[in-house]
């Protein structure tokens, strides 16, 4: 038998597989094979991560965070976590749990034990895919919901265009109509031309200096952004 010390890479019928050798309680040594190097790594250093979280009232874990993935994408509507579950997961980890767990019940996803043809096919889901998106703090989604048409700098050739709003939670606001209005030089832009708050900025100036220092080209294309559904 072949041995090896740490995780050895071998592709097998357009797989990548790691080996290693471990021993048993007898120090019987025998070769493993995982199909990611996080699992080898984890035998020969005999330590992995954790992850709790709960489906209804059930407490589990997993030693993957793709695992975690799994459960929410089979039961979006009783995965949950508690405070002490919370812990267990980096902030990023837990903003990308909250965004898709909300992306999941848009949708209408319910609970389920596997995953078939039929749930893999939803028009929602359809639609937010293809959609472009844009989020907002809660103040601005409501100024849009209140019926406010703002004017934006959308890197599109597109006349015509639906955006899907959301704000910084991942929540699902609304389905917005962005229509082409013209093409200006940043230079020319003027303080009424575009709402620059919208994007984080206090003061035009600082808005026009940013655009005159981005690499993205010297005119903005303006679009009239409306309402067009709420969720």
């Amino acid at each position: 038998m072949k041995k090896y010390d740490l995780p050895y890479p071998k592709f097998e019928n357009d797989n990548l597989n790691y080996y290693v050798t471990i021993s048993d309680y007898e120090r019987k040594e025998f070769n493993i094979k995982e199909n990611n190097l996080y699992n080898a790594l984890s035998e020969v250093i005999n330590y992995s991560l954790y992850f709790s979280f709960n489906i209804g009232e059930k407490h589990c874990h997993e030693h993957e965070f793709d695992y975690v993935i799994k459960n929410l994408y089979l039961y979006p509507k009783s995965f949950n976590l508690n405070d002490v579950d919370k812990k267990c997961y980096s902030n990023d980890e837990l903003r990308y749990l909250n965004h898709l767990q909300k992306f999941l019940l848009f949708i209408g996803r319910k609970d389920s034990n596997k995953i078939t043809d039929n749930l893999c096919n939803n028009e929602r889901a359809r639609l937010f895919k293809n959609t472009r998106k844009l989020y907002f703090s809660d103040e601005k989604c409501k100024e849009l919901l209140n019926g406010k048409n703002i004017y934006l700098n959308l890197y599109s050739n597109k006349e015509n265009l639906d955006i899907i709003l959301l704000n910084k939670e991942g929540d699902i606001i609304g389905l917005l109509n962005a229509t082409f209005i013209e093409n200006k030089k940043i230079n020319n832009l003027k303080e009424n031309d575009i709402n620059y708050d919208f994007y984080g900025y206090d003061n035009f100036i600082s808005f026009k200096e940013s655009l005159q220092n981005s690499f993205l080209g010297e005119t903005v294309n303006i679009y009239k952004v409306i309402l067009k559904e709420k969720y």
